[in-house]
């Protein structure tokens, strides 16, 4: 702010000086006072307005916070709302998965008790079995020994029914075959006198276990029983024979002339030969539908009847 100064002339020159010098002074004094009151009032503003904006900040200050803690308040009461319905949901959940268990438990343990009551019948009646069977088992061996000899003359009566057969092996399949060719190309290469006509009947027969790749052997029966051994005996003096020596065109192969022997008799063979080859025996043979086996030249023959005969060859 800007003071104007006005001066009023009065009385003399000296005096005018000297009250020109007083008034002054008592200005300079009035300014400096002015000045003084001037600025106290504009820091007392700057105070009031700096108080003023502070006031103002302080108050949206604390209206954020409180804004805030509301919205934190409102977001911890949703969680923990939501979490109490979780929990509640999954104490229903327990509650009727509990009621489950506790009736699946009573039907176990009424399954339990079946079951036992059960057993314990069954403890009765195996009680009253053994209380007969001292009696029962000398019947039950018995019987089994009457099954096994009846079982062994069945299998030596077959067998002697294939007195007359012949079982031919190696020959190879052909679409439209002679069978009877076959054999009367045999006979004339192991040199026995015999034609078509010494046959009674010949088939092929598929094994019982079929090997992919083997033909299916020939099976002949004969109406002699010595031209049967003769050509047996033939056979094995040749030491076996090819397809090629009868005539057959294509790869060589052997051909096996043996006894016909029933399946019983063809599985015991077979056991025969593999518990032979496992104790190191060296021979092991078919004579008229019975199996022998001897370790060596020198050892003594053992003929094996059924498989318990087996234990025999060590």
């Amino acid at each position: 702010m800007t003071e104007s100064l006005h001066f009023v002339k009065t009385g003399s020159a000296p005096e005018l000086h000297l009250l020109d010098c007083c008034d002054s002074d008592l200005d300079n004094v009035n300014i400096n006072q002015r000045k003084r009151k001037r600025m106290e009032d504009d820091i007392h503003m700057l105070f009031e307005q700096f108080s003023s904006k502070f006031s103002a900040k302080l108050l949206d200050f604390k209206n954020e916070l409180e804004s805030k803690i509301t919205d934190v308040r409102t977001d911890i009461n949703s969680v923990i709302k939501s979490d109490l319905d979780s929990i509640k949901t999954k104490l229903t959940t327990i509650e009727v998965n509990q009621s489950q268990l506790f009736a699946d438990m009573e039907s176990m343990k009424s399954a339990i008790n079946f079951q036992d009551n059960a057993q314990k019948e069954l403890v009765k009646r195996v009680d009253r079995v053994c209380e007969t069977s001292g009696t029962q088992g000398s019947d039950i061996a018995r019987m089994q020994t009457q099954i096994r000899k009846l079982e062994f003359e069945l299998n030596d009566q077959q067998q002697r029914d294939r007195a007359f057969n012949l079982e031919l092996t190696g020959v190879p399949e052909r679409p439209k075959e002679d069978l009877t060719a076959y054999y009367c190309s045999i006979v004339k290469y192991l040199d026995v006198p015999s034609s078509a006509s010494d046959i009674v009947h010949i088939t092929r027969v598929r094994p019982i276990n079929p090997v992919p790749g083997r033909p299916k052997a020939i099976v002949l029966k004969l109406n002699s029983r010595p031209l049967r051994d003769s050509i047996l005996s033939a056979a094995r003096a040749k030491k076996g024979f090819q397809t090629s020596d009868i005539g057959i065109p294509g790869e060589s192969k052997k051909i096996f002339v043996n006894e016909h022997l029933t399946p019983s008799n063809k599985l015991l063979h077979k056991n025969t030969r593999e518990k032979a080859r496992a104790a190191q025996f060296r021979f092991v043979w078919v004579r008229d539908g019975k199996i022998f086996a001897r370790k060596n030249e020198t050892s003594p023959t053992i003929r094996i009847m059924d498989s318990s005969d087996l234990r025999k060859i060590v």
